[in-house]
């Protein structure tokens, strides 16, 4: 996502697609210490703004960028 490369966020996938898809973005969530974070959160299509292991906001993918991009920088702050 080259408009955020200045952000200081790392993206992190929570695909819910089937077994295997789960296992490997839980594994994932784990390693970045926020799976229990999000654990509970089973919307899809969405953006789930994380910090100090905290949901601080959730954002539908169907937003535009521009406002996707809003929203993670208005996080940061």
């Amino acid at each position: 996502m080259p408009a955020c490369k200045n952000l200081k966020v790392k993206f992190l996938a929570n695909d819910l697609t089937d077994v295997a898809t789960i296992s490997k973005s839980t594994a994932e969530l784990k390693k970045n210490k926020v799976y229990n974070s999000v654990k509970e959160t089973k919307s899809t299509g969405v953006i789930l703004l994380v910090d100090a292991k905290i949901i601080i906001k959730q954002i539908s993918v169907t937003k535009p960028t521009e406002e996707i991009i809003k929203e993670i920088t208005a996080a940061q702050s």
